[in-house]
């Protein structure tokens, strides 16, 4: 019997999100056009916590910083493994509740 030949696909795309002061900041996104963290596969939507990496400029949910950088105390960027602190951990959205309602602040 011939070998079957396995398909691989790019499943993600590598997008810059823009140059600033604070750095570039790099999100992944399905070839559906959805963008989602690289490390939990969670498509990011307007209840997603969503941080950046300032050193790499890596974007992930927070979640997976929460449990596997800042409680496990691995201060390595999950992707590239380039070490940064706390203070390198920038909110780019996060979902407040108030007054019953909830609200998206960017």
């Amino acid at each position: 019997m011939a070998k079957k030949k396995k398909k691989t696909m790019n499943q993600t795309t590598r997008f810059e999100l823009g140059t600033d002061k604070a750095g570039s900041f790099f999100l992944l996104f399905m070839t559906i056009d959805e963008y989602h963290c690289p490390i939990t596969l969670r498509t990011f939507n307007e209840n997603t916590h969503i941080v950046a990496i300032k050193t790499s400029g890596n974007v992930f949910a927070y979640d997976a910083v929460e449990r596997l950088n800042i409680k496990a105390k691995f201060w390595k960027d999950l992707m590239t493994d380039e070490p940064f602190t706390r203070k390198d951990i920038i909110t780019i959205q996060v979902l407040h509740i108030s007054d019953g309602g909830s609200s998206l602040r960017l």
